[in-house]
């Protein structure tokens, strides 16, 4: 076993490298497509036509293809076995990253807050309307704002987009801002934490180990990701009133798209009848992009994947739970929370300050 205090020979550290760009490239194509591209805003009027003509029919989403091919899960487990060889402290990180993007990960368990507890939150906290007197501020003074929170990471660029699934974004190495999207002032100084403070910040740490394991995520990553951003941008920053209810849509979402997935039967539009019916205070478009986010990796609605958002209430409820040393460490390296909290991440860290890896200063491998 290589362990945290041994440097590693130079043979050694190539092959770590080079089963790590292995790795990324399989990461990459594991991705469903460019959902980050996709503009559901489209697609409302088509997918209100056919709810109250009661025509469930599918909905064909314009997606681009990712340049990355699909890898069989036979080169999957000979990644795993190359991992196993080389016995380094990292290779469990690789590996049990790589089981979970196999065909069939049936056999990787996902522990997600129970549903009643989103539930409760949707039913005990009401949807916050936006006031008539709520000072808008204008993309370029956002714009700014954002330049101004982009100088603690270097080489990185603030840009507009016409295409982006959210206001502000971040993809590769910018800070992506919708050229025309609507910003209020209230709501800035919370955007700016949780994109560029968490999101940006954790992703250039990453670049800076030298290890794609930390640029693109380990498994549980993404969980901590956004539960770290939204705890952040609740903490430190005026929060959006609705933070805390939207994440509990969208776990309710993932929940009732996963029984259709399992019992093959029902669709998008039961979902969005459900949901608006039992919890009228939440308006129609809030349901929908959060249903429609949730499918966007799919080129026709029909299909029963999805994306689980079920992340953001996880991580929200499980960052909020750890001591500050814990939270520390999820805030300067992009690992897992559970990693978090192992006596193990002070090996890793050592490990990698030993070792220190040339700086990633590409976006993908």
């Amino acid at each position: 076993m290589i362990g945290n205090n041994a440097v590693m020979s130079d043979e050694n550290r190539k092959k770590l490298l080079e089963l790590d760009l292995k790795w990324a490239k399989i990461k990459m194509a594991s991705y469903e497509k460019k959902k980050e591209e996709v503009d559901l805003s489209e697609y409302y009027d088509e997918f209100m036509e056919n709810y109250n003509s009661k025509n469930h029919k599918s909905i064909y989403i314009n997606t681009p293809e990712s340049k990355y091919e699909h890898v069989s899960d036979d080169k999957i487990d000979e990644l795993i076995k190359e991992f196993e060889k080389f016995k380094c402290i990292l290779s469990p990180m690789y590996i049990d990253s790589l089981r979970a993007m196999k065909s069939d990960s049936s056999s990787v368990v996902t522990k997600h807050t129970p549903v009643k507890e989103a539930i409760k939150i949707l039913k005990d906290i009401k949807w916050v309307k936006k006031g008539p007197n709520r000072k808008k501020i204008s993309v370029e003074e956002v714009y700014n704002k954002c330049c101004n929170a982009a100088k603690l990471l270097p080489n990185w660029r603030v840009v507009f987009s016409k295409s982006t699934a959210a206001r502000m974004s971040i993809k590769g190495t910018s800070i992506r801002i919708m050229k025309d999207a609507t910003f209020y002032e209230d709501e800035i100084e919370g955007l700016i934490t949780h994109e560029i403070y968490t999101h940006a910040y954790r992703k250039f740490r990453g670049m800076r180990t030298g290890l794609w394991l930390f640029v693109l995520g380990m498994r549980g990553n993404s969980k901590a990701n956004e539960g770290l951003a939204i705890y952040n941008q609740m903490k430190y920053a005026s929060p959006y009133k609705n933070t805390l209810k939207i994440i509990a849509l969208k776990r309710l979402v993932s929940y009732e798209l996963s029984k259709i997935k399992k019992n093959k039967k029902g669709d998008i539009y039961d979902v969005f009848e459900k949901i608006t019916k039992e919890y009228t205070d939440i308006p129609q478009t809030v349901v929908y992009n959060t249903i429609m986010r949730a499918k966007r990796c799919c080129s026709n609605t029909g299909s029963f994947k999805y994306i689980d958002s079920s992340v953001y209430l996880d991580g929200y409820l499980e960052v909020k739970e750890l001591d500050v040393k814990s939270r520390t460490i999820l805030s300067e390296y992009p690992i897992s929370i559970e990693l978090a909290k192992s006596p193990e991440i002070s090996d890793i860290v050592k490990f990698l300050n030993v070792n220190l890896f040339p700086q990633i200063n590409k976006p993908e491998p």
